[in-house]
């Protein structure tokens, strides 16, 4: 892929509208944005991360105040 150039766009922050966020588990989980679960080594963070996609791809809310109509599409990804 010799001569490929990717262009640079510059955004400015001031051109930027602020949009209200929609919480999946507020305030945990941000409706369809990235989540970063971070922790030492042994905290349970894979556990934690694998029942709330369960819980989701099920349909089940992950507590009593969560309401789901259907099941969600999770992708989990580990680095």
């Amino acid at each position: 892929m010799e001569g490929t150039r990717t262009e640079l766009q510059m955004i400015k922050m001031s051109e930027i509208q602020s949009q209200e966020v929609a919480w999946l588990w507020y305030p945990f989980i941000p409706y369809g944005k990235l989540t970063i679960v971070q922790g030492d080594p042994g905290d349970g963070k894979t556990t934690l991360v694998l029942n709330i996609a369960a819980k989701l791809s099920k349909g089940e809310g992950i507590d009593s105040e969560m309401k789901l109509t259907e099941p969600l599409t999770v992708i989990y990804q580990s680095a």
